[in-house]
């Protein structure tokens, strides 16, 4: 008989109230769907990255000038001391093939692009050399 009236209770408190039962049941709402959202995009981004590892493949490997800089001071530093990378290095490392299988360049830069009389500012730009979407799975719409 105890739990019935406790039932009993409890609906005649949410009926009294029920503005504070709607805002309640609100907030238990969005934040459930907080927690769900949030899954979500780490679960997204997880997959994300392991595609991007797994394209790669195990015996793949990245060389650059910078490695992983935590600070402008770091970045400052770093960008003083290590030379550039250029073809010429790119070329190098292609001359041992019994080490390498395939090579390929990038780099990237912050621009303006101009056509005509049309232009825009602030634009990354990404080049690679040819032989990139035989390392990397890049899909080549055209050109």
């Amino acid at each position: 008989m105890k739990f019935f009236e406790s039932v009993l209770l409890a609906l005649s408190a949410i009926l009294a109230h029920k503005l504070r039962s709607f805002l309640t049941l609100l907030g238990i709402i969005f934040g459930v769907a907080t927690v769900i959202v949030v899954v979500s995009l780490i679960e997204g981004f997880n997959k994300y990255f392991n595609d991007k590892i797994a394209d790669l493949g195990s015996n793949a490997f990245v060389v650059n000038k910078m490695g992983i800089v935590t600070s402008m001071q770091e970045w400052i530093e770093r960008n003083k001391k290590n030379k550039d990378i250029k073809l010429d290095d790119l070329r190098a490392i292609k001359e041992h093939p019994t080490y390498v299988k395939d090579a390929a360049a990038t780099m990237r830069r912050r621009g303006k692009i101009k056509r005509a009389t049309q232009s825009l500012e602030d634009v990354e730009l990404l080049g690679v050399s040819a032989n990139m979407v035989y390392i990397d799975s890049i899909k080549v719409d055209q050109g």
